[in-house]
């Protein structure tokens, strides 16, 4: 029963437009509602409840109800006595229906339409995590590395702009995004 409905749940990501690794979403949808309990600075709502907006593209609509699918899945009766509420919203109406979510997690966008999204997420507090590791270029603050193992990837110096800390464990644990060094 359980493969059918993981079955019904991933169709839709293979009629998007981008092309999504089910095991990978699935694995961040588990892993997003502890990465944010994992950090501090970010404007918390009530304290009983964790509040996730999926951002997505237009065509991609199936793939955030997908995610939400699984967070909702890996989490049907909350995480440690807090709910958790999921919250979808295309790129454009971020600034109205994320506006009371803690974290962003961002589906494939362009450039811009990212580079805003973070922007409005450093100037409100928000964590931000994304499928694509290449967004942490753009400033979002977390997303998965793939090696041998699985592993959170952390965009320190974007955090520290916006104010946002991660715990010591999850420091531990991470990878970290390395610019390159301006010159002089």
């Amino acid at each position: 029963m359980k493969r059918w409905l993981l079955l019904v749940l991933l169709l839709p990501l293979s009629l998007a437009a981008y092309q999504y690794e089910p095991v990978l979403l699935e694995t961040q949808a588990k892993l997003a509602p502890r990465l944010l309990m994992m950090s501090e600075g970010v404007e918390k709502g009530p304290a009983d409840l964790l509040s996730i907006c999926v951002i997505y593209e237009a065509g991609e609509g199936e793939v955030a109800d997908a995610f939400a699918g699984m967070v909702r899945s890996a989490y049907p009766d909350g995480w440690k006595g807090m709910r958790i509420r999921i919250v979808k919203s295309r790129y454009e109406a971020l600034e109205t229906r994320c506006d009371r979510c803690e974290l962003l997690f961002f589906l494939n966008a362009d450039e811009e339409k990212v580079r805003r999204a973070v922007s409005y997420a450093t100037a409100h507090k928000k964590l931000t995590m994304a499928y694509e590791n290449r967004f942490l270029e753009y400033g979002v603050l977390m997303s998965l590395h793939v090696g041998r193992s699985v592993r959170p990837y952390l965009n320190l110096q974007q955090a520290k702009e916006a104010g946002i800390h991660f715990s010591s464990g999850l420091k531990r644990i991470s990878k970290f995004l390395e610019l390159p060094k301006e010159t002089p």
